[in-house]
């Protein structure tokens, strides 16, 4: 999936979907290279997506799944956003995953350290107070 909207509504899609396509083996290398803002970072996610995918380690049968449960955007401005997607995990807790995207190329991409990591680690929430609800199917 791309080209999403220039807009806030835009880049919070943008986020969601590059987890989703992120934890799917057969999408998850194209969206590393697609997705992802070009440089050091990208490669070297490129690389640690290559293993995961090799190793079986994503989208496989102990994958914990989950389900966005809501949402709150840190930032935003036509050139980048931070964006906070809390979602309930199969395990019953619920996390939280900030996540900073610019528009690159015509699209929201995910920005990423040098490490190929994120730039805010995924966190445990005590609760959705602050975020929207996000509900779906």
């Amino acid at each position: 999936r791309s080209c999403y909207a220039h807009s806030p509504i835009g880049a919070l899609y943008a986020v969601a979907n590059l987890y989703v396509q992120g934890s799917m083996p057969d999408l998850a290398v194209r969206n590393i290279e697609e997705h992802v803002v070009p440089g050091v970072g990208q490669e070297v996610a490129l690389e640690q997506i290559k293993v995961a995918v090799a190793e079986g380690s994503i989208g496989g049968p102990g994958d914990v799944s989950v389900q966005f449960a809501g949402f709150q955007f840190l930032s935003y401005g036509p050139e980048s956003a931070t964006i906070d997607i809390a979602a309930r995990n199969s395990a019953g807790g619920m996390i939280s995953f900030v996540t900073e995207v610019k528009w690159s190329d015509g699209d929201w991409k995910l920005v990423v350290q040098d490490n190929g990591q994120p730039a805010v680690p995924m966190r445990q929430l005590p609760s959705l107070v602050g975020y929207l609800p996000w509900s779906g199917a």
